[in-house]
C-alpha cells in the first residue's frame, strides 16, 4: 500500500511506499496517489489545494525573479548581468544597462516600504507572490541609443 505523509500543518511532504518519513504523520493513500507535496494539504478526507503563505522572504525571490527575467528577455544572464554593462563604450548595452538598474532601484525601493507596511499590520499581504509581483515597477521598454 501507498503511504502520504504530512506535516503537522497536515501540507503533504512526501509520498511512496515507505512506512514512515521522519516526524511526519502516515495516510493509507491509492497505489495511484501522485500529488505534488507542498501543493495539497489534508483537510478532513479531502486533498485540497494548498499554497504557503507569503513571506518576506518569498516575495523577494519573486521580485528578484521577475527583475532576472526582465534582464533575461533583453538577452541577459540576470538584472545583475545587465547592470555590469553601465560603463560599457557600446551605447546600446550602456543605455540597456540604465534602463534596468533604474526599474531595480525603484523595484526595491517600493517593496521596503510595501514590506514594512506589511509587517507593520498598515497592509494587508497579497494572496499571493504573482499579486505582489504585478504592483511592482513596470518593465522598460527597451532603450535604443542614438
Amino acid at each position: 500500500m501507498k503511504n502520504a505523509f504530512i506535516n503537522a500543518d497536515s501540507v503533504l511532504t512526501s509520498w511512496g511506499y515507505a512506512e514512515a518519513n521522519g516526524t511526519d504523520t502516515k495516510v493509507e493513500v491509492a497505489d495511484d496517489f501522485n500529488l505534488e507535496p507542498g501543493a495539497w494539504k489534508l483537510s478532513g478526507s479531502d486533498w485540497v489545494a494548498y499554497a504557503a503563505p507569503l513571506t518576506v522572504a518569498s516575495c523577494e525571490a519573486a521580485l528578484q525573479a521577475e527583475l532576472d527575467a526582465g534582464a533575461q528577455a533583453w538577452g541577459y544572464d540576470s538584472v545583475i548581468s545587465a547592470a555590469s554593462y553601465a560603463s560599457s563604450s557600446n551605447p546600446q548595452f550602456k543605455a540597456e544597462a540604465l534602463a534596468q538598474i533604474e526599474r531595480r532601484d525603484a523595484t526595491w525601493a517600493w517593496a521596503a516600504q510595501e514590506l514594512a507596511a506589511f509587517q507593520g499590520g498598515t497592509q494587508t499581504m497579497p494572496s499571493s507572490t504573482a499579486a505582489f509581483v504585478a504592483l511592482m515597477p513596470v518593465r522598460p521598454a527597451r532603450p535604443t541609443a542614438s
